[in-house]
């Protein structure tokens, strides 16, 4: 929407951007962590205190989304034009819906909305579209499932019983996983600032500017996709710990 108003050439200042930018993200995480917190579990084995990293990745999330794109607005200093070209997702939208779909502006602004909104809730939470999406198993390799095995046994004087729990806890997105999409949106937004300045320079039609950042766009996501679906560890806890243990023994990782 804020780049649809920047279209119409009504620019929006840096504070107004940002303002308006991290109230989804915070309500979103908000809204999940109420939510997921209600839950109650009759197992006293088991303390879900997990959850709260939902929100602080969500929060870093954001916080960093918020300073690239107050670092890159000022250093490009392209006003509208790099606000227009910063969103891809509204690129491909707009490139997608007036080539092949011939829609109308509205149509445009309504699936540009949804689709991003869409990708703020898949981005800080995934664990909606696991739940009610079936053909999210192709997603599923990008996000490990958190689980944990309580086993409680029962002796008698006549009887001799085993009871196997097993719970699985809420799939959440893990601290490593924002630093990884942290680290994608600022290559991503630094190689689009380079290559819009570089655009801007040559006598570059305006669909054919579009199409390149698409494309700009749409391999740096592919890339990030990929990488995040190698087996990584399960937090950046367990690797600061594994990095603490090695240098206190300066024998073997752990």
């Amino acid at each position: 929407a804020l780049c649809i108003q920047e279209l119409r050439d009504r620019d929006i200042g840096n504070f107004q951007l940002i303002f308006l930018r991290i109230i989804p993200h915070f309500f979103i995480a908000s809204f999940w962590l109420i939510k997921t917190q209600r839950k109650t579990n009759k197992s006293e084995n088991v303390i879900i205190k997990n959850n709260v990293f939902s929100l602080i990745n969500s929060a870093m999330f954001t916080s960093c989304k918020v300073m690239t794109v107050m670092g890159l607005r000022t250093m490009a200093g392209m006003g509208s034009i790099y606000g227009i070209l910063s969103s891809g997702r509204l690129i491909l939208v707009v490139f997608l819906a007036r080539i092949f779909l011939k829609a109308s502006l509205n149509c445009i602004k309504l699936f540009a909305v949804l689709l991003s909104t869409a990708g703020i809730v898949f981005v800080t939470q995934p664990d909606l579209f696991f739940h009610n999406v079936k053909f999210s198993v192709l997603l599923r390799p990008l996000w490990e499932d958190n689980m944990d095995t309580n086993n409680d046994t029962t002796t008698n004087d006549t009887t001799s019983s085993t009871i196997d729990t097993t719970i699985t806890l809420e799939r959440i997105p893990q601290i490593w996983q924002g630093y990884v999409i942290t680290l994608i949106n600022a290559v991503n937004e630094s190689i689009m600032t380079i290559s819009t300045r570089a655009l801007i320079k040559k006598t570059t039609s305006a669909p054919e500017m579009f199409f390149n950042m698409s494309v700009v766009v749409i391999f740096i996501t592919g890339i990030g996709t990929c990488f995040e679906g190698f087996k990584t560890p399960d937090n950046i806890h367990d690797v600061l710990q594994c990095m603490y243990r090695w240098f206190h023994n300066r024998k073997h990782w752990l």
